[in-house]
């Protein structure tokens, strides 16, 4: 649909077969024609792009007409069908859906606009659109976590390389000879120790692979030995070469040539030192100040001037309290303690040193406090600051083996729940003497109930071994806590007893108080064999009187007693339904 308007347009010039702009005989009707009016009556086409103002929807832009590629982001109808940045542009870009909105997508039912469509994104490597927290770039240092969130195609915990190194240790999982105890390799442009550099000189560099570069401060091409680094590549403004004797002026260098009285020793030769800027008749290297002809090794003292005249530096004249200090840098010039060569002390409430401060942290018995950052009153011996008085948040112990974590310190208890963590700082983690270690049992009879006399306490449960100790008999797997107890002479549930009246198999059996072999069927036990005085018969109706003593019972149970019943040991045998008389009639 791009050339639609376009197309509309040729319509009406179509039946001729001309282009817009010209006329029916094929010349440019934009041309005089001799005996013809002058003017123009042809198609305008303003801007010379080939289209008339007619089918142009800008003609006063040559780069917009029906056949110009449509763009991006300029805000135009490039090819004048009536929309602008639609997503027919030539420069449009390919969209991927991002459900989670984590700005990857997946490469699947693709999108091409200008702009970015909601709900899509630019990225098309996402491996789980599902989750805002899987995806390239993504966060995966946990190892215990069996997620690939960086979707790199291996987890956190795996040692794809078999380096030693999890894969959320190593910055190469692919390859062994990169991990954090890989030794820095120079020139190999590599990241081999696993320190986000490549070919840096740390500690851990090949020093057999590393150069000495030497600061060249005043780009004279001559490097100042003082001032020197062990690097994989040049530092910027190093060299190789350390024989500047004055790297901070281009003037001082070996080579160049002398410069009468400028103050520099301009060729390094360190054996004469040329210049005598006071005009005293001493050089630099005789003269104490040769800025001040007053002062040489032949002038004379000047007693308390706060000037060494004479240059002989043993005599500082104007040193009142004498502790070698004159006025200049003495601020207490009657205390021979106090003076710019003194030591600062902590506490005294004096400034021992003439520095203007009191009891600062660079005092000789200053203490060595150390931060602690978790407050759990340990501190961290690589994180020190040196005081007169402890400062806020510090103390003086330094045994914290990880002061972001209050609950690790010297003397907390080793946990075993807190995997991979050294609780106590001792060196070692998970110990059998933690805290919360868990008891294991032998479980031979895999019944899931272990034998307690195989007590084992670690962290980790030993191979074969579970965390139930409650097994009556280890070597039977239907006898555990969970089986059911029968009547088999076993303790089949473990709970001391065996055959009980829990057994799924146990009788009924019911009270014969009269010994008649009847029981009472309300009173019954149950058991896997009768109790003393129990029968399994429930058929008495009176379990008080033994009907073989008495003639006033209901011996056969049948609602009658004997002195009205033809036949007492017959249930069957009733006055009302056989023989009321008893005279061997029965009732009709």
């Amino acid at each position: 649909m791009r050339h639609v308007a376009w197309a509309l347009a040729l319509g009406m010039l179509a039946c001729n077969g001309d282009k817009p702009g010209k006329d029916n005989s094929g010349t440019d009707d934009s041309q005089d024609s001799g005996s013809q009016d002058s003017a123009d009556t042809g198609p305008v086409d303003a801007d010379e792009d080939g289209f008339s103002a007619d089918v142009d929807c800008d003609d006063d832009n040559a780069d917009v007409h029906p056949e110009a590629d449509e763009l991006c982001g300029d805000g135009i109808d490039n090819n004048c069908d009536g929309a602008i940045d639609d997503d027919s542009a030539v420069d449009a870009s390919t969209w991927y859906p991002d459900s989670d909105g984590d700005g990857y997508g997946v490469p699947s039912d693709t999108v091409t606009a200008c702009d970015t469509p909601s709900g899509m994104a630019a990225d098309s490597t996402d491996c789980d659109d599902a989750n805002p927290a899987i995806h390239p770039g993504a966060d995966e240092s946990d190892c215990a976590d069996p997620v690939d969130y960086n979707c790199d195609g291996s987890v956190a915990f795996e040692d794809a390389d078999g380096d030693g190194w999890a894969a959320c240790e190593d910055c190469n999982d692919a390859d062994a000879a990169l991990n954090p105890d890989a030794t820095e390799v120079c020139d190999d442009n590599i990241d081999n120790d696993c320190d986000s550099l490549a070919d840096d000189a740390d500690d851990d560099t090949d020093p057999a692979t590393q150069s000495t570069w030497y600061a060249d401060t005043d780009g004279d091409g001559f490097g100042d030995a003082a001032s020197s680094t062990l690097a994989c590549v040049a530092p910027s403004g190093s060299i190789t070469d350390n024989r500047d004797c004055d790297d901070s002026s281009a003037d001082a260098r070996p080579g160049g040539t002398e410069v009468p009285y400028d103050g520099l020793d301009n060729d390094c030769d360190a054996a004469t030192l040329e210049d005598d800027l006071d005009q005293d008749t001493y050089l630099l290297a005789d003269d104490c100040n040769d800025d001040d002809a007053s002062e040489n090794p032949s002038a004379t003292e000047v007693p308390y001037d706060g000037v060494d005249n004479d240059c002989d530096a043993t005599t500082l004249d104007d040193d009142l309290d004498q502790d070698g200090a004159n006025l200049a840098d003495d601020c207490d010039d009657a205390d021979s303690a106090v003076s710019s060569l003194a030591d600062e002390l902590c506490n005294t409430g004096v400034d021992e040193d003439c520095d203007g401060s009191v009891d600062e942290d660079d005092a000789v018995d200053a203490t060595v406090f150390y931060l602690d950052v978790d407050s759990d009153g340990f501190g961290d011996v690589s994180n020190t600051v040196t005081a007169c008085n402890q400062p806020s948040g510090s103390v003086s112990d330094a045994t914290d083996c990880d002061d972001a974590n209050g609950s690790v310190h010297p003397g907390a208890d080793e946990l075993c729940s807190t995997a991979s963590v050294d609780d106590d700082c001792d060196g070692s983690i998970d110990e059998d003497d933690a805290a919360d270690v868990p008891s294991w049992y032998d479980d031979a009879d895999s019944d899931g109930f272990g034998d307690p006399a195989t007590l084992v306490e670690t962290c980790v449960a030993p191979s074969g071994m579970i965390g139930d100790g409650s097994d009556c008999d280890d070597s039977e797997f239907t006898v555990n806590p969970d089986a059911n107890e029968i009547c088999d002479g076993q303790d089949n549930d473990c709970d001391t007893l065996s055959d009980e009246f829990t057994a799924i198999d146990a009788l009924s059996w019911y009270a014969d108080a009269d010994g008649d072999g009847f029981g009472d069927p309300n009173s019954m036990q149950r058991g896997c064999t009768a109790p003393i005085g129990y029968v399994a018969d429930n058929t008495d109706c009176d379990d008080q009187v033994n009907p073989s003593t008495t003639t006033t019972t209901d011996a056969d149970c049948d609602g009658t007693v004997t002195a009205d019943d033809c036949d007492d040991n017959d249930p069957n045998s009733t006055t009302l339904s056989q023989d009321p008389n008893c005279n061997g009639n029965p009732t009709p």
